[in-house]
Protein backbone atom coordinates (compact mmCIF):
# COMPACT_ATOMS: atom_id res chain seq x y z
CA UNK A 1 0.00 0.00 0.00
CA UNK A 2 1.30 3.34 -1.18
CA UNK A 3 0.96 6.71 -2.07
CA UNK A 4 1.19 7.82 -5.94
CA UNK A 5 3.39 10.71 -6.49
CA UNK A 6 2.18 13.33 -8.83
CA UNK A 7 4.24 11.95 -11.70
CA UNK A 8 2.85 8.24 -11.03
CA UNK A 9 -0.30 9.58 -10.97
CA UNK A 10 -0.63 11.16 -14.26
CA UNK A 11 1.34 8.34 -15.81
CA UNK A 12 -1.31 6.05 -14.24
CA UNK A 13 -4.56 7.85 -13.98
CA UNK A 14 -6.55 6.44 -16.94
CA UNK A 15 -6.39 2.93 -15.61
CA UNK A 16 -7.02 4.30 -12.30
CA UNK A 17 -10.22 6.43 -13.01
CA UNK A 18 -12.72 4.58 -14.17
CA UNK A 19 -12.17 1.78 -11.26
CA UNK A 20 -12.79 5.21 -8.99
CA UNK A 21 -15.22 6.28 -10.54
CA UNK A 22 -17.30 3.05 -10.71
CA UNK A 23 -16.50 3.35 -6.71
CA UNK A 24 -18.06 6.78 -6.22
CA UNK A 25 -21.30 6.21 -8.70
CA UNK A 26 -21.71 4.22 -5.26
CA UNK A 27 -22.35 7.88 -3.46
CA UNK A 28 -24.64 10.62 -3.86
CA UNK A 29 -22.59 12.49 -6.56
CA UNK A 30 -21.14 14.79 -3.92
CA UNK A 31 -17.18 13.96 -5.61
CA UNK A 32 -16.29 12.86 -9.07
CA UNK A 33 -13.00 11.35 -10.48
CA UNK A 34 -11.62 14.75 -11.61
CA UNK A 35 -12.31 16.31 -8.71
CA UNK A 36 -10.20 13.55 -6.83
CA UNK A 37 -7.65 14.10 -9.28
CA UNK A 38 -7.14 17.64 -8.64
CA UNK A 39 -7.26 17.12 -4.93
CA UNK A 40 -4.67 14.63 -5.34
CA UNK A 41 -2.29 17.49 -7.62
CA UNK A 42 -2.99 19.25 -5.11
CA UNK A 43 -1.55 17.60 -2.10
CA UNK A 44 -4.57 18.09 -0.51
CA UNK A 45 -6.05 14.43 -1.35
CA UNK A 46 -3.86 11.28 -2.17
CA UNK A 47 -4.06 8.10 -4.23
CA UNK A 48 -2.99 4.68 -2.70
CA UNK A 49 -2.84 1.87 -4.65
CA UNK A 50 -2.46 -1.80 -3.29
CA UNK A 51 -2.43 -4.56 -5.39
CA UNK A 52 -5.55 -4.54 -7.96
CA UNK A 53 -7.14 -1.55 -5.82
CA UNK A 54 -6.95 1.80 -5.49
CA UNK A 55 -8.43 3.83 -2.57
CA UNK A 56 -8.34 8.10 -1.92
CA UNK A 57 -7.99 9.70 0.68
CA UNK A 58 -8.05 13.39 1.37
CA UNK A 59 -7.52 15.91 4.49
CA UNK A 60 -10.34 17.62 6.26
CA UNK A 61 -9.36 20.91 7.72
CA UNK A 62 -11.44 22.04 10.86
CA UNK A 63 -11.05 24.92 13.18
CA UNK A 64 -8.83 22.92 15.67
CA UNK A 65 -7.90 19.67 13.90
CA UNK A 66 -7.55 17.72 10.67
CA UNK A 67 -8.99 14.55 9.93
CA UNK A 68 -8.25 12.17 7.01
CA UNK A 69 -11.46 11.09 5.32
CA UNK A 70 -11.41 7.97 3.27
CA UNK A 71 -13.23 8.88 0.68
CA UNK A 72 -13.32 6.14 -1.58
CA UNK A 73 -11.56 2.17 -2.36
CA UNK A 74 -11.75 -0.57 -4.80
CA UNK A 75 -9.85 -3.44 -3.08
CA UNK A 76 -12.02 -6.03 -4.15
CA UNK A 77 -10.95 -8.75 -0.92
CA UNK A 78 -11.23 -6.73 1.57
CA UNK A 79 -11.14 -9.68 3.91
CA UNK A 80 -7.92 -10.51 2.99
CA UNK A 81 -6.55 -6.86 1.92
CA UNK A 82 -8.40 -4.40 3.53
CA UNK A 83 -7.38 -4.10 7.30
CA UNK A 84 -4.15 -3.84 6.05
CA UNK A 85 -4.86 -0.52 4.30
CA UNK A 86 -6.69 0.48 7.22
CA UNK A 87 -3.28 0.27 9.18
CA UNK A 88 -1.78 2.41 6.68
CA UNK A 89 -4.33 4.91 6.31
CA UNK A 90 -3.94 5.10 10.36
CA UNK A 91 -0.47 5.34 10.59
CA UNK A 92 -0.55 8.22 7.53
CA UNK A 93 -2.82 9.97 9.65
CA UNK A 94 -1.08 9.68 12.51
CA UNK A 95 1.94 11.02 10.58
CA UNK A 96 0.39 13.65 9.02
CA UNK A 97 -1.03 14.86 12.90
CA UNK A 98 -4.61 13.85 11.49
CA UNK A 99 -7.18 13.87 15.25
CA UNK A 100 -9.44 11.30 13.32
CA UNK A 101 -10.03 8.67 10.49
CA UNK A 102 -13.24 9.54 8.81
CA UNK A 103 -15.25 6.73 6.70
CA UNK A 104 -18.72 7.99 4.84
CA UNK A 105 -19.75 4.75 3.71
CA UNK A 106 -22.84 1.87 3.07
CA UNK A 107 -24.43 0.82 6.19
CA UNK A 108 -22.52 -2.55 5.27
CA UNK A 109 -19.10 -1.33 6.43
CA UNK A 110 -20.31 -1.08 9.94
CA UNK A 111 -20.43 -5.42 10.06
CA UNK A 112 -16.67 -5.12 8.94
CA UNK A 113 -15.52 -2.57 10.23
CA UNK A 114 -15.47 -3.74 14.31
CA UNK A 115 -13.69 -1.06 15.96
CA UNK A 116 -14.50 1.85 14.25
CA UNK A 117 -17.38 3.87 15.80
CA UNK A 118 -20.58 5.67 14.34
CA UNK A 119 -20.68 8.47 16.75
CA UNK A 120 -23.95 9.64 14.67
CA UNK A 121 -25.92 9.34 11.61
CA UNK A 122 -25.61 11.21 8.42
CA UNK A 123 -29.00 11.89 6.75
CA UNK A 124 -29.45 13.76 3.12
CA UNK A 125 -32.67 14.80 1.59
CA UNK A 126 -32.34 15.83 -2.04
CA UNK A 127 -34.98 18.47 -2.65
Amino acid sequence: MRILDNDELVKQWGELEPRIQKALDHGIGESDSYDLLIECLNNTAQCWVHRDGVAITRFIFYKRYKQLQIVTTTISNWADDGYECLKAFEEFAKATECRNIAIWGRPGWKRVLKDYKEPYTVLIKEL
